[in-house]
């Protein structure tokens, strides 16, 4: 039985970064029967100005995200959001870095993930910068030139790794990122995150029900 999860993801999106909790359990929970697989969401595909309008409404969301979920957001974040003189966002280099690294394997393409989402919403460090992707690739053991190589090459695929998130996202009816799409035997259910961010548990649960509906 082949069973996937794809998750629509960006980064720098905060609903996403809600989900984080949910991903590490759902990993933990299931292991090896169920395959994560990562596709761009692309919120930023362009260098794009955030005005002090838009970061005011960032920051009211995170707090809703905050005290939702309960994932931290660091004091240089913030700072960063109110202080900044210019600042821009840009998803293609954080999202190529997950994609590469989910070359490799899910769980490292998770733990990627992980890393830019705290990069940027606790460290707040600037995540578009490919010096500081490859120092996290580093980190968990994926070597600077190994990385970097793998970067480029998903560099000229995203393209196609984008047609692919369409296709998902028509096929199921799902708007995005986030979106998480449970994949068994070829056929697809859209799952609605709410739970994802609200009772992971649940939504274990449900996914692990599913799993065992297809077992009999």
């Amino acid at each position: 039985m082949r069973i996937k999860l794809h998750l629509i993801f960006d980064p720098l999106c905060g609903w996403c970064y809600a989900m984080q909790p949910f991903l590490h359990a759902s990993q933990a929970y299931f292991e090896d029967r169920l395959q994560m697989e990562f596709h761009p969401g692309l919120l930023f595909p362009e260098p794009t100005f955030i005005s002090s309008e838009y970061r005011a409404h960032m920051l009211n969301s995170d707090a809703k995200i905050a005290a939702l979920t309960g994932v931290p957001y660091g004091a240089a974040y913030v700072s960063k959001m109110i202080r900044a003189h210019e600042l821009s966002y840009h998803s293609v280099p954080s999202t190529i870095a997950v994609l590469s690294c989910g070359q490799q394997s899910a769980n490292l393409a998770l733990l990627m993930l992980e890393k830019i989402q705290n990069g940027h919403y606790v460290e707040g460090l600037d995540v578009s910068d490919l010096q500081v992707l490859a120092c996290f690739a580093e980190a968990l053991d994926f070597s600077k030139t190994a990385f970097l190589d793998s970067y480029a090459e998903l560099g000229l695929r995203l393209a196609e790794k984008n047609s692919i998130r369409q296709e998902l996202q028509r096929s199921v009816g799902s708007s995005g990122p986030p979106s998480l799409i449970l994949e068994i035997n070829a056929k697809r259910r859209y799952l609605n995150p709410s739970f994802a961010y609200q009772a992971p548990r649940q939504m274990i649960a449900l996914i692990e029900q599913q799993l065992l509906h297809h077992q009999t």
